[in-house]
């Protein structure tokens, strides 16, 4: 069992009704997307951070290194709206000459980068209060009781399984290298990738092979629990919704 798939099936939150805490989530990002204010989004990702700590009781240290590992992608992305092709200079911030170009940031792009980053910031929490809350299986359940489609299911279940076997392969992968002592950065990035493509194909042809063998209903068997409703923590996501709610408001209108 994964990291992940460990805080979800073990935590304080786990045996939630999982659609009060998908819809919690869902509300959350929808305000998080739709707002435009850094304020907005500290308060969302504040909100979520002590929930997953103090609520789920989810170790601060992993919690900081998921963090810390999804703002290092998004920082990279983007660095290629910071940098912009710039026709007067003299509005820049900081400019560079390259091949007779002029590039630079300006403060349009650097107020955009800053209220993307927040924006993302807050919208990433919310997922990560459900991905580490909520089992898979629970959040299939959920899906099922908002009627989505099959296949947009079956998509999730994909993108799911082979997210963890292509991450499970590369650390065999480097592992076996690093044992072995071939481990060089520059020499064996491309086998790493190499052997990592070959095998996460032959999961996935095994996959395949194995789904087609199944029933002609071709739709997954989720064994649901018996779920119950507790009034007390329909109250306080309630109440918690409503404090994200209206911050939004305040601040927006």
């Amino acid at each position: 069992m994964n990291l992940i798939d460990r805080f979800a099936n073990f935590n304080r939150l786990t045996n939630e009704h999982p659609l009060i805490k998908f819809c919690f989530a869902l509300i959350a990002v929808v305000i998080s997307l739709v707002s435009e204010s850094i304020l907005v989004y500290l308060a969302i990702f504040f909100i979520m951070t002590l929930l997953l700590i103090f609520k789920a009781k989810i170790p601060i240290i992993d919690y900081i290194k998921y963090t810390f590992i999804s703002k290092y992608f998004l920082v990279i992305s983007l660095m290629a709206l910071l940098f912009q092709i710039v026709e007067q200079p003299t509005y820049c911030l900081w400019s560079l000459s390259l091949c007779e170009q002029k590039i630079g940031i300006t403060y349009t792009s650097l107020i955009l980068v800053i209220n993307l980053f927040f924006k993302a910031l807050a919208s990433v929490s919310c997922i990560y209060f459900l991905v580490l809350t909520t089992p898979i299986s629970d959040i299939i359940f959920s899906f099922k009781i908002l009627k989505f489609p099959n296949l947009v299911i079956e998509k999730m279940l994909y993108i799911y399984r082979f997210v963890f076997i292509i991450s499970n392969n590369a650390k065999q992968i480097y592992e076996s290298m690093k044992i072995s002592g071939s481990y060089k950065i520059l020499n064996s990035i491309n086998y790493l990738v190499l052997n990592l493509l070959f095998l996460s194909k032959k999961r996935f042809n095994d996959f395949t092979s194995s789904y087609n063998l199944k029933a002609t209903s071709r739709q997954f068997i989720n064994f649901e629990k018996n779920y119950t409703l507790c009034k007390k923590n329909i109250i306080y996501f309630a109440l918690l919704e409503f404090l994200i709610i209206s911050i939004f408001i305040i601040i927006e209108f």
